[in-house]
C-alpha cells in the first residue's frame, strides 16, 4: 500500500533531519538522492514488490520538505517541538493487475493537514501527531503516537521507534471498504470501523563522507481485526524496507 511509502520515507527523512538538531547543526539544507523500497501490502494476491523512490529533503528557516512530507515549525524549546505539518497520501487501486481487486474502484490521492508535538525526554523522544483529510477523499483522520530513541556514534546513528496509528472509521473504510458497486459473488460489501495500528521500525544513518550518506530503514506494522476481515486484506501485517543514499548540498 502506497501509505506506507509516506511513512518510511518520513521516518527516514526525519531522522537525518534530527541527527543535525540534536548535534546543534543548522537546520538549513538540501539533501537529494535515491534508493529502493522493498515492501508487502495487505491487499489479496498482493506479493513484495520492489520500487525505486527519490530522497528529497529540503529545510529552509522553520520550513521543511522531507518527500511526500511538509511542515513549518511553529514552537521549539530544549524541551518541546510544535509543528503544523501535512502529507500528500498516494492513490490506491490505480491500475492493480491483481484479479482478486478487478473491480475496485481508484482511492484518489488526498492531501492530509495537522498538527505534531514532540516532547524531549531524557531517554527517548515521544512525537503526537494530528492529520486530516482537506480534500474530501477518504474523509477521515489519523492519529499516530510515537516513542523514539536516537543512539549516535561517530559516523553511524540508529533510531529504534514504537508507536501506535489510530485511524478513524471514514480512513478505514477507504482504504479497506468494499462498496456496494464494488461487491462480487466472492467479495461482500464490507464498511470498516476505526481501530489502532502497531508498527516497530528501525532507521540507520551511515556518514560515508560529509556530503554523502548510507540511509536504511525497516518497518514492521501489525494490523487491527478492523482491517484484516475485509474481503480484500490478506494478511495481518505489512512490512518494507528502504535502503539508498543522498547527498546533502
Amino acid at each position: 500500500m502506497k501509505k506506507i511509502i509516506i511513512l518510511m520515507l518520513s521516518a527516514v527523512c526525519l531522522a537525518g533531519a534530527s541527527a543535525q538538531e540534536r548535534n546543534g547543526e543548522s537546520r538549513d539544507m538540501l539533501a537529494l538522492g535515491g534508493g529502493v523500497m522493498l515492501r508487502q501490502d495487505p491487499y489479496i494476491g498482493s506479493e513484495i514488490e520492489t520500487d525505486p523512490i527519490p530522497f528529497i529533503n529540503f529545510v529552509e528557516g522553520n520550513l521543511y520538505v522531507y518527500g511526500p512530507v511538509f511542515g513549518y515549525r511553529l514552537y521549539e524549546c530544549p524541551d518541546w517541538i510544535f509543528d503544523a505539518a501535512g502529507q500528500f497520501r498516494f492513490p490506491v487501486h490505480n491500475g492493480s493487475k491483481d484479479i482478486l481487486l478487478d473491480g475496485m474502484n481508484e482511492r484518489h490521492a488526498t492531501v492530509d493537514l495537522g498538527a505534531r508535538l514532540t516532547r524531549r525526554l531524557e531517554w527517548f523522544d515521544l512525537k503526537l501527531g494530528v492529520l486530516a483529510d482537506v480534500l474530501n477523499n477518504h474523509k477521515g483522520y489519523e492519529i499516530n503516537l510515537e516513542a523514539s530513541k536516537r543512539y549516535n556514534f561517530e559516523w553511524l546513528n540508529l533510531t529504534p521507534a514504537l508507536g501506535a496509528l489510530y485511524h478513524d472509521d471514514n480512513f478505514n473504510e477507504f482504504y479497506y471498504g468494499v462498496r456496494p458497486a464494488e461487491a462480487r459473488p466472492t467479495r461482500s460489501v464490507y464498511y470498516s470501523g476505526d481501530a489502532v495500528n502497531w508498527y516497530a521500525q528501525l532507521m540507520a544513518n551511515f556518514m560515508i563522507t560529509e556530503n554523502w550518506t548510507f540511509t536504511a530503514s525497516v518497518r514492521y506494522e501489525w494490523l487491527p481485526d478492523e482491517v484484516t476481515n475485509s474481503p480484500i486484506v490478506g494478511r495481518d501485517y505489512q512490512v518494507s524496507t528502504i535502503a539508498g543514499v543522498y547527498y546533502k548540498f
